[in-house]
Formats: structure tokens, sequence, C-alpha cells
């Protein structure tokens, strides 16, 4: 029997409101330039991370031996939400989300340098199976020739995993001063070239839907770290390929995008991979 404790449980809930907070940017991305849609989610997260510090009674802020990783981490995770962005404008949510979850294998690659993590046959038999699974979900469907836009996915893909691994190495500063930091990274990126007039002339119902999926990667992002502060990053990585099966369900709920044969057989596969990766873990402790 499998002992779902609270990594996991962190990881599973920031996996559903990754997947709501993506279908909100790709709904908003018809309407919203995607510099101004970057920016304005960003100034809710800051808004909502900075009352969520004032109700600390003693914040940690940020610790200086951790800096680096911490600027580093920042980076990675403001850009892969720009490339991210890029890619939801260009491609549907179903091929985003496939390439995007590619960053479970980039962040098992940076945990096996980053902390010397060891792969057991059963991550890599659960790797294999969720990886087959994602080939055939993303060529079982419309044909998908490796142009640009699938390229922002996978080079956000690579920085997501990058930003996830070194979540471990900023233990000691609260997951709300790493969020602050984040937001301010993505702000500095792209503030530079935003529209004021965006502000000015934007529908309330607008602003309402990007403060949803800001408040959603807010807490999303919490849980993340939560998770894989506490957990192994490599079993924990395994667990984000649930992400793909969860789209085509949001796809086919606000799309009424029907999944085909091949795409449920890929689900399938993906759930299974994730089965076995957990199958004899008895717990996840953090690793050195």
């Amino acid at each position: 029997m499998i002992k779902i404790d609270r990594a996991v449980l962190c990881i599973l809930s920031g996996i559903v409101l990754d997947v709501l907070a993506l279908a909100l940017f790709k709904e908003l991305i018809n309407t919203v330039h995607l510099i101004e849609l970057v920016v304005t989610r960003s100034l809710v997260s800051l808004a909502l991370l900075v009352f969520l510090r004032s109700k600390d009674p003693t914040p940690k802020g940020f610790v200086k031996e951790e800096g680096i990783s911490i600027l580093l981490r920042s980076m990675a995770g403001g850009l892969s939400l720009i490339f991210l962005t890029f890619s939801l404008s260009l491609l549907s949510l179903y091929v985003t989300l496939s390439m995007f979850y590619t960053a479970p294998l980039f962040s098992i690659l940076a945990a096996k340098y980053l902390y010397k993590s060891l792969m057991r046959p059963e991550h890599i038999l659960g790797i294999g199976f969720s990886l087959g699974g994602c080939i055939l979900c993303l060529f079982g469907g419309p044909q998908v020739s490796l142009e640009w836009p699938v390229l922002w996915a996978l080079a956000a893909a690579m920085l997501y995993g990058f930003s996830l691994a070194l979540t471990k190495k900023v233990r000691k500063t609260s997951p709300v001063d790493l969020q602050i930091a984040y937001n301010l990274v993505c702000l500095t990126l792209v503030g530079p070239f935003v529209d004021l007039s965006f502000f000015l002339e934007t529908p309330l119902s607008t602003y309402t839907l990007i403060g949803s999926a800001a408040c959603f990667n807010v807490i999303m992002n919490y849980c993340y770290i939560q998770g894989y502060k506490r957990g192994n990053v490599i079993v924990l990585s395994i667990l984000e390929y649930f992400s793909i099966p969860l789209g085509a369900f949001i796809g086919f709920l606000v799309w009424k995008e029907i999944p085909e044969t091949q795409e449920t057989i890929a689900a399938c596969f993906i759930i299974i991979g994730g089965i076995i990766a957990l199958r004899k873990e008895k717990r996840l402790s953090i690793s050195s």
C-alpha cells in the first residue's frame, strides 16, 4: 500500500492549481498582451505575498548564504514563465502541457548532479513508462513539427525543472520570500516593455481572471516549495506527469476538446509510471 505523506500531497495540490492557472492564462492570452499579462500577474502575486508576509509574526527574510541559489532559482522560474506564456499563445494547452511537463526529466538530471541522488530501478522504470506516455500523448494526436513555438515550451520546461531542483538549496528561506524574489525577477525582466495604458483600459472582469490565475500560482508555488523541501526530488518529479491527463480533462470541460484513443492510452502510461515509482517508497526523505 502506498503511503501518501505531506510531500506527495503538496505536489499533487500544486499540480491541480498549476493546470488551472495555465488554463486561465490560455483563455486570457486571446484578450491580453503577453507582456502585460506577465506583469499584471506578478503585481497581483506580489500584493498577495506581501499581505501574507505581514501576517507572519516571525518572518525569516532572505538567508544570506542562500542568495546565489535564490537568484538562480528566481531567474530560471521567471524566464520559464515568459517562455511558457509565449508557447501558450501559439500552441494548444494540450501540446504545451505535453512539452512543458518534460520538466521532471530536467529536475531528475539536475538532482543527480546537485544532490548526488540515486536512481533506483523503480525510478528508472517509472520514468520510462511516464516518458513513453508523454511521447505518445504528444505525437498521437494532431501532427506537431519541431518549430520554434515548441522549442519555447521545451526551454520553459528545462528552466522550470532546474528551478524546482534548486528549491532544496534554499531550505532556510521562507516560501513566501522565495515567491517574492521570483515575482520581482519577473517584473525586472519584462517590466521595461510594458504599455502603461493597458492598466487604464482593461476591464474589471479581466483583472478578476488575472487575479485568480495569480492566486493559483502563489498557492501552487507554495505547495511545490514545501513538497520539494521535504521529499525526494526524483520521485516527486515523476508525479508531475499527472498534469498531462489533467490538462486533457480541463481542455474537454472548457474547450470541448475530446482526447483521442492514443491520448487515453498515454494517460494510462503516465499514471502507471507514477505508481511504479512510488510503490516501494515507504517514506520520502530529504536528500542531503
